[in-house]
């Protein structure tokens, strides 16, 4: 048997994956029957015992009821809100799916679709896993456009690599925007006891209402929010954006470590991932790091990451999350 094997599997009635270490236990599992969704990533400890360093869904019925409370599902092709579900490309007025108490569209059009398997791979060294989604142009109401997006996972011994491409399959351009959002611990307890760090130089300073940018941008050392260098979360509240992120060697690192039992993970992302997104939710349970393309309502302040993919254009961006011991 080979080191690093794939299982298919079921959430419900949703269809999942399950890349395996036979070696150590570990694995990543996968629901590509709803949103492409990061449901488990269990990691080893240095006495080999297994940490989930995802908080994942309970049940099928709380990913359907609330598919952004929990676990980590693929933004596209536009992340965190688009104010008001409204935005204007090339002089036309697009007005998307609702899907928020007050008004507006959030997380883009995938969270909830199944995705097309095209190859799975076993070795001794990795598994690989590539997914397939199209957006068809007549699919969405407020985003008339052709848009194939591919996604390989690969799990290996330093963790998960999820690689994002984006094609524009149409005949005219195309407004982008694109990230994951899963939900990060390191233990069954309350984030506060975790310590941080994240590499990011500015801070985008958001609405506190509808946290999208306003416009304005503060260097990191002149707020609350510089974890340059590692320090305790605390009872600290956070629903913030960042960039002008420092990359070691091609990637930026945002780490969470708990002294307690002296084990922590880093997520990782390319240059390509330009902003970074980080949320404490209510229940402290656990951490969204959020990779991004471009900031939230981008689409309404394209000088935050937007992308205008022309005819036939490419884009890819990729992250990890990896253990640190």
């Amino acid at each position: 048997m080979k080191r690093f094997i794939v299982k298919k599997g079921q959430f419900g009635k949703y269809g999942t994956c399950i890349m395996i270490n036979v070696s150590s236990g570990e694995r990543a599992e996968i629901i590509y029957g709803y949103g492409l969704t990061i449901h488990q990533l269990k990691l080893a400890r240095l006495d080999g015992s297994l940490i989930d360093v995802i908080h994942g869904h309970e049940n099928p019925q709380a990913l359907e009821n609330n598919p952004f409370a929990f676990s980590g599902t693929l933004m596209i092709p536009y992340v965190g809100r688009v104010l008001n579900a409204t935005y204007m490309f090339k002089g036309k007025t697009y007005h998307l799916p609702i899907n928020t108490k007050n008004g507006h569209a959030i997380h883009g059009l995938l969270y909830n679709k199944s995705w097309k398997i095209n190859r799975i791979l076993e070795s001794n060294s990795f598994s690989l896993i590539e997914f397939e989604h199209i957006i068809k142009s007549s699919e969405f109401r407020g985003y008339p456009f052709h848009l194939k997006v591919d996604v390989k996972m690969t799990f290996d011994l330093n963790g998960l690599q999820i690689e994002t491409k984006a094609e524009n399959l149409g005949n005219c351009d195309l407004p982008l925007s694109f990230g994951w959002h899963p939900y990060i611990r390191v233990s069954t307890g309350s984030i506060n006891e975790y310590f941080l760090s994240f590499s990011a130089e500015e801070l985008i300073v958001l609405d506190e209402i509808n946290k999208v940018p306003t416009g304005e941008v503060i260097p990191i050392k002149k707020s609350s929010l510089d974890f340059r260098d590692l320090k305790r979360i605390g009872s600290l509240i956070m629903d913030n954006t960042f960039r002008s992120l420092k990359y070691e060697r091609g990637k930026a690192y945002t780490k969470i470590y708990n002294s307690n039992m002296d084990f922590g993970v880093q997520l990782w992302q390319d240059r390509n991932f330009s902003y970074l997104n980080i949320y404490t939710p209510k229940h402290r349970k656990s951490i969204a790091i959020e990779p991004l393309t471009g900031a939230p309502n981008c689409f309404n302040a394209p000088e935050f990451g937007l992308k205008i993919l022309h005819p036939g254009e490419k884009t890819e961006a990729t992250f990890g999350i990896q253990k640190i011991l």
